[in-house]
């Protein structure tokens, strides 16, 4: 090449060279260089501040759990790691000296079953009088001595307790009868509705199924022929009672004794359920057919419970019935007197040609 024209090419190349670096032209892309910075990626290793270097326990500590704890007083970890004092059922368990103490909430009560209960050993009829020492199913623990219940009581609880009307101990002990239930004869039975403002009675519509509620005087009286509220056909009906109810001072006339034209006493024949409550201070006096029902015909009686009951006559003179014609009367009780001047007088009827089962009495004749 001709040495003009290797001149002219540099000379060309220089000048380009100057332009650019005037210009600030560089070879990456547009707005690269105003782009924020992204930081460090996922994939960035990032340090672990976490001290995971056991504590420095001083004097007579030691570590557990990478924690510094005092093994003399701690109790979970009494005398040793990990090494926990038991629960104490009516007190607390303390570390002493590195060793577990189990120490009552009451001064009176004893440490048994290897130091894990306190009870009072005067009345704890498993621990009676001593630990271990447990009483017979039937006895109390009273005064540190097994004792017998009375007769027709259980044990249960430390108490003794009639398993027939019960609520908390229906049939057997611990056998709670639900909200809303009574017991009777050892069950459990469902109380029915009764409004005390309702009249004549405080529910339900006298067939088997919805009987009529009592759970008041009231109620009772309007079953007899005295009250303004007395229908005939009520004799015929279903009652269920729902309350216990005194008596005492009320004037009561015997249910079903009314005659009819041909002088023969209506007595009554439809269904009375007591559900174990009492009718209390039952005051009647009369000459014939007197009870709590003057006659029962074909009437059904069960449940009845009548105490402290006072009941004179002249004949046909009973605490549940003057006379139970072809009646049934069943699972009741009766207490109190009954005073007669002549014939057919019973604590429970006077005159029966029915049928009575399982009625306990105590009334005197």
């Amino acid at each position: 090449m001709p040495r003009p024209v290797r001149l002219l090419i540099t000379a060309s190349l220089s000048a380009l060279i100057a332009l650019l670096s005037l210009s600030g032209c560089n070879l990456q892309d547009p707005g690269l260089d105003d782009a924020p910075d992204a930081g460090p990626t996922d994939d960035a290793v990032t340090d672990d501040d976490t001290d995971t270097s056991p504590p420095e326990c001083g004097g007579d500590e030691l570590e557990c759990d990478n924690t510094c704890v005092n093994p003399e007083t701690d109790p979970d970890h009494c005398g040793a790691c990990n090494n926990p004092c038991d629960d104490v059922q009516g007190g607390v368990a303390v570390c002493k000296t590195g060793s577990c103490v189990s120490e009552c909430d009451s001064d009176d009560d004893v440490l048994c079953e290897d130091d894990t209960l306190c009870t009072d050993t005067d009345a704890d009829p498993s621990h009676c009088g001593g630990c271990s020492n447990a009483c017979d199913d039937e006895e109390i623990c009273d005064g540190g001595g097994c004792v017998d219940c009375d007769p027709g009581l259980t044990g249960c609880d430390n108490q003794c307790v009639n398993l027939d009307i019960n609520t908390d101990h229906c049939g057997a002990c611990g056998n709670v009868c639900g909200e809303g239930q009574t017991c009777f004869m050892g069950d459990c039975l469902d109380i029915p509705s009764c409004d005390p403002g309702d009249a004549p009675f405080g529910g339900g519509s006298g067939e088997s199924d919805a009987p009529y509620t009592i759970c008041t005087v009231d109620h009772l009286l309007n079953l007899n022929h005295d009250s303004d509220q007395f229908a005939p056909d009520f004799l015929d009906d279903h009652f269920v009672l729902a309350e216990d109810l005194d008596l005492e001072g009320v004037e009561f006339s015997p249910i079903g004794t009314a005659e009819d034209d041909d002088d023969e006493p209506d007595g009554f024949s439809g269904s009375f359920d007591g559900l174990g409550f009492s009718l209390q201070q039952l005051q009647l006096e009369g000459t014939d057919q007197v009870g709590l029902f003057g006659v029962i015909n074909e009437g059904e009686i069960s449940r009845v419970v009548v105490e402290d009951a006072s009941v004179a006559g002249d004949e046909n003179v009973g605490v549940v019935a003057g006379a139970n014609l072809e009646g049934t009367i069943s699972e009741s009780g009766v207490t109190g007197t009954v005073h007669c001047q002549a014939n057919y007088c019973g604590s429970v009827v006077g005159t029966n040609e029915g049928t009575i089962t399982t009625v306990l009495t105590s009334a005197v004749v």
